[in-house]
């Protein structure tokens, strides 16, 4: 996957969280290679935090000076995007969507649902026109369960 892709999701995503106090996740995110951070973002993501959930899945995504693991990366991106962290669903969104994206992890409907989730309806509408009409089926009925179990 090309680099300038993972650094602009990065940039989109990440640099909110790190405006504000220090955050280990944002801090191991810019430090890849000091751990304290790194196992304080994740003692605070196994806690249930969906900020250290999202900024932990993002480490985990991009690989940040580690070998990548976004099949584990998406399990915790969903576990933050289920406590309705928007920027988690919108991640979720765009990983599961993107044609970059290893094929294996793709599944557009569960995209669409979570574009729809997180209010990114110009998004969904975008990806919504590239679908066959069973996974439109299945897309609005996931959109219509993500709603009302994950909307905030």
């Amino acid at each position: 996957m090309p680099k300038t892709f993972l650094l602009a999701i990065a940039l989109v995503l990440f640099v909110p969280i790190a405006c504000f106090a220090i955050d280990p996740c944002a801090e191991a995110y810019r430090n890849g290679k000091e751990t304290e951070n790194l196992s304080q973002c994740r003692t605070k993501a196994e806690s249930g935090d969906a900020e250290a959930e999202f900024g932990y899945a993002l480490i985990l995504w991009s690989g940040h000076d580690q070998k990548n693991d976004q099949r584990e990366a998406l399990k915790w991106f969903q576990k933050s995007a289920r406590q309705g962290h928007k920027l988690a669903q919108v991640a979720l969104g765009t990983f599961l969507s993107h044609e970059e994206v290893d094929q294996a992890f793709r599944d557009r409907p569960e995209a669409y649902a979570w574009f729809v989730t997180s209010g990114e309806t110009e998004a969904a509408a975008r990806l919504l026109s590239q679908l066959t009409s069973d996974e439109i089926q299945k897309a609005k009925a996931l959109a219509k369960e993500y709603e009302a179990k994950y909307k905030k």
